[in-house]
């Protein structure tokens, strides 16, 4: 009876916290929204309106152009543009046979003496493999350069992806890129079989709240977010029911997944506090990447300072809850193996534990990042550019914040791990 109480008060205190944090989270995303001035749509809050571009500017006289009078399409016009828009077809196809010829490239071709062979021309007949046109060969033509960055080498028996835009085959078919999904299906299930191998029943449980992750992710988190719900409240909430899933079916419903629940909140929230207080004091823009300005012209508008936030969150969770159980896992051990350790000996334990976890863990988050932007980074070595322009660069500044408050908010999360991992777990004296 006295366990079940205790279990009931747990349960509560948990349910208590979670809604406290996004309670807190909301209200804290107003406050920073309403300081830094940024509207709810902060999108395209700095687009000027149109009177104020068609104003005068001193010194030009304006002279309004008499618009020229065109005719509206009609609605067979429309039908037939749409239809032709949604006749992009692709298509797998597996490569037959290769003809090739040598070619020139103007761009290099010398005035005096034998030409330069640059490119080659490929001509490769296709089967395609997907319906409704398996089986049929179709022509494809690509020419080749050593100088096209994006350049594909066509081979006997490779697979590609066809692109056709009459949605028939009644026009011709063009090579679109290499075929590399297979590849990536093959990967995830090596990895799925090598995690039920060596984890046994826990790595079964890891398969699938990875899987149930990765399904309210693209299933729901995105979708709010693209018909423009607020990121803040909804990254958070998402994140805190991703931690408490995760954690209670890969731990159980015990002391030890309450502590590690409670911690790696207590770190998301952290990490999610310090990007908004820094990225506003930094003034950025969430506009550095090119994602990013090509979502700026979407038709919904973004704040993208929240969508700076949502990834800080979303990046950070995994990170922490392995912090977080690793924490609380050991707490657990010291307890089992000494059952009458009190609470003040068992919270140094386990936050002498967390300090060798929290150590190895900001150098993988720090290298993770630095690992992703290996080309950028040589490129700015390269160019020998001062160290004042390189710093205040939009997107170096964001990443380098993004990496330093996941690493903070890990660091974090240790000794509220260990605090509540102690309170729950040891004896009080």
């Amino acid at each position: 009876m006295k366990n079940v109480k205790k279990r009931r008060f747990l349960l509560e205190f948990l349910v208590v916290f979670i809604v406290l944090s996004l309670i807190s989270v909301s209200f804290f995303s107003g406050a920073v929204s309403s300081e830094q001035g940024c509207p709810e749509q902060g999108g395209r809050a700095q687009a000027q309106p149109e009177e104020f571009l068609e104003e005068e500017q001193p010194g030009q006289e304006f002279q309004q152009e008499e618009p020229l009078e065109q005719p509206l399409p009609d609605d067979e016009t429309i039908q037939q543009d749409s239809m032709e828009e949604d006749e992009e077809v692709y298509y797998r196809g597996r490569v037959l046979s290769v003809a090739e010829e040598d070619a020139v490239d103007p761009r290099t071709a010398p005035d005096e003496g034998p030409p330069i062979l640059e490119s080659v021309k490929q001509v490769a007949q296709v089967r395609i493999l997907d319906e409704p046109f398996r089986g049929e060969v179709v022509e494809v033509t690509n020419h080749y350069s050593e100088r096209d960055l994006y350049r594909i080498y066509m081979e006997e028996g490779m697979e590609i992806i066809l692109v056709d835009f009459s949605g028939d085959l009644s026009s011709e078919v063009y090579l679109h890129d290499i075929a590399r999904d297979r590849v990536v299906y093959y990967l995830v299930i090596a990895f799925a079989v090598l995690l039920v191998l060596i984890g046994g029943i826990r790595g079964l449980k890891a398969l699938l709240t990875l899987t149930f992750t990765c399904f309210f992710i693209f299933k729901v988190l995105l979708p709010l977010m693209a018909q423009g719900y607020n990121a803040i409240p909804v990254t958070t909430a998402s994140a805190t029911l991703l931690v408490v899933v995760t954690l209670l079916v890969i731990g159980g419903i015990n002391k030890k997944s309450y502590a590690a629940i409670i911690g790696t909140v207590v770190g998301l929230l952290a990490a999610g506090f310090l990007s908004l207080l820094v990225g506003g004091e930094a003034h950025l823009t969430g506009l550095s990447t090119q994602e990013a300005q090509m979502l700026y012209f979407h038709e919904e508008a973004f704040d993208f300072r929240q969508l700076i936030f949502a990834g800080i969150i979303i990046g950070a969770l995994g990170a922490i809850i392995d912090v977080g159980i690793s924490v609380a896992s050991a707490a657990a051990e010291i307890k089992e193996a000494n059952p009458d350790i009190t609470t003040i000996a068992l919270g140094k334990s386990a936050l002498n534990v967390g300090r060798d976890v929290m150590a190895t863990m900001s150098n993988t988050m720090i290298l993770a990042y630095v690992g992703a932007a290996i080309p950028l980074l040589l490129l700015l070595t390269g160019t020998e550019m001062q160290w004042i322009r390189i710093i205040n660069m939009e997107f170096i500044a964001t990443e380098m914040i993004r990496g330093i408050t996941i690493s903070m908010g890990l660091i974090l999360s240790v000794p509220a791990t260990a605090f509540f991992a102690a309170l729950f777990m040891g004896r009080r004296a």
